[in-house]
């Protein structure tokens, strides 16, 4: 039976000394855009604005964009929730079966997997009163994949939080933004978060949603003045690449108890890790190619203990709480900067503005995670600010980087993602018990990667399998983006046996992750 749906305001969720801004969202009835600073409680905000706004027997549906920030996620709101026995929360994702057993003890490895399968399954019904989950899983529904019918009878009346709506992805805006309407034309309420959400991109969200508040930290409420004022980091632009400065890079470290680096391929972070490393101890490598038994490990001990450099890819913009003492980093739009930022010096106020060194030069140009005018823009507007760099400066930078809104190609994905003819027109292709076979597979492609076993975790794999651990066996394959995977047919490198896809003729280490 599904379980009651509490109200949310019989929660604590509200800090000891809330800032005005989160004050102000509490208070806001109806759609609501926040803009605040990374680590300044944007998450309380939103869930002291879902008290106010949830109707009776209405639902939580916190949606974030990448798997791991949702993993978190879902573990602090348990928290906030005192969720211990599993009844309130629910995670859903393309993998929260996996994502759920890592989480488990494994004392009893048999009776965790049947437990992550039936929480897996009952997330998917109408059970948990609050999801957390990805904008992919929420458009899953209003595009009638299977479920269709149980899901949507469950969007009216709830409350839907969008956490870090990037611009720099125009195609995931213009969806998440279409998904938003068709769900306040449907009597639910919607909250846009972002520590970066330039004027333009405020713009649009107001008009497809029409009737919807703005709220921002003020210079007239003394707390808030206190975060805009805050100057946390000292920006400098260095030219070259981050491999031309490896010395530049260990040099510096030496001087501090935690250097995080992060680059824009995982190719570049394992070459930067293998040059570092043989310079300075205690440097830990973390990107998206590794197993997910592995990168749990990784993650789990960064939590505990930072080590003295980190070496990251965009993993690590949204998914881990954590304060390193200075940054180095490859060039990217300013959200993913600011996003990247939100790792060092999260706690300003006990320490000096922290040293960030961005390189004007990346070191792969194939497959550019980012446009390049979009850097240029960001790393030229950033050279022309005064350092150290205030929270309110850092924003008004993000304006004038953003000031023509999307153009060109940017403008057409968006336009595509916000008109998607199935969601603008949804009624017309709405018929009870049918579903369409095909949603499944678009949503997961648009989640972007493919899970391959590499050939030298072939053995323990078996093994795993052999003895009914599914769940452990699955921990092994890594993640691989979609727009390599064609590359890796083509060149023959990928065996099939029965649904699992092995990749040969590459080396995985739980030091490396994959290497390709």
């Amino acid at each position: 039976m599904p379980v009651n749906i509490p109200q949310l305001d019989a929660f604590n969720v509200s800090p000891t000394k809330p800032y005005g801004f989160q004050i102000r969202a509490a208070r806001t009835n109806g759609n609501l855009i926040l803009r605040a600073p990374t680590g300044s409680g944007k998450t309380e905000a939103a869930l002291l604005w879902a008290q106010l706004n949830q109707a009776k027997n209405g639902r939580l549906f916190y949606a974030l964009p990448t798997t791991a920030s949702i993993n978190s996620m879902y573990l602090r709101i348990k928290r906030l929730f005192n969720d211990t026995d599993n009844r309130l929360v629910g995670l859903l994702h393309s993998r929260t079966i996996s994502s759920l057993y890592s989480m488990f003890e494994r004392d009893n490895p048999m009776a965790s997997q049947k437990t992550a399968r039936t929480i897996g399954s009952l997330v998917r019904e109408m059970y948990f009163p609050f999801r957390v989950c990805t904008p992919h899983q929420i458009l899953r529904y209003t595009l009638q994949g299977k479920g269709w019918e149980a899901m949507l009878s469950e969007f009216p009346h709830s409350v839907f939080v969008f956490d870090e709506i990037h611009a720099y992805n125009p195609k995931l805006t213009g969806l998440t933004i279409a998904t938003a309407k068709y769900l306040t034309k449907h009597k639910a309420t919607c909250i846009f978060l972002s520590a970066t959400l330039p004027t333009f991109l405020r713009k649009l969200i107001r008009r497809e949603l029409e009737v919807i508040s703005y709220i921002q930290p003020s210079n007239l409420n003394a707390s808030d003045r206190k975060i805009l004022r805050q100057k946390r980091h000292a920006i400098e632009v260095v030219g070259g690449n981050i491999l031309s400065n490896i010395d530049l890079i260990a040099k510096e470290a030496e001087k501090t108890q935690s250097t995080i680096v992060v680059c824009d391929h995982v190719p570049t972070a394992q070459k930067v890790y293998m040059a570092i490393k043989k310079r300075v101890r205690n440097t830990v490598l973390l990107h998206s190619q590794f197993a997910r038994r592995d990168r749990n490990t990784i993650e789990n001990d960064l939590r505990h203990t930072l080590p003295k450099i980190l070496i990251s890819t965009q993993v690590v913009e949204v998914s881990l709480d954590l304060d390193f003492q200075q940054g180095f980093t490859e060039p990217a739009p300013i959200d993913a900067l600011v996003q990247r930022m939100g790792r060092i010096n999260r706690h300003a106020a006990q320490r000096q503005p922290a040293k960030v060194l961005i390189f004007e030069k990346q070191v792969s140009s194939d497959n550019t995670v980012y446009s390049e005018d979009l850097r240029e823009r960001s790393l030229s507007a950033l050279r022309d600010l005064p350092m150290p760099l205030s929270e309110e400066e850092l924003d008004n930078a993000a304006d004038e980087i953003y000031g023509n809104g999307y153009t060109g190609e940017d403008k057409e994905e968006y336009n595509d993602g916000l008109n998607y003819e199935r969601l603008k027109y949804w009624q017309r292709h709405l018929l009870a018990g049918t579903d369409q076979d095909w949603i499944d597979e678009i949503i997961d492609r648009q989640e972007g990667t493919e899970e391959l076993l590499p050939e030298p975790l072939l053995e323990e794999y078996s093994a795993l399998k052999q003895k009914g651990l599914t769940l452990e066996a699955n921990d092994l394959l890594v993640p691989v983006g979609r727009w390599r995977l064609a590359y890796l047919f083509k060149e023959g490198r990928i065996d099939i046996s029965g649904d699992l896809r092995i990749l040969t003729g590459c080396s995985y280490t739980k030091e490396m992750g994959l290497e390709i």
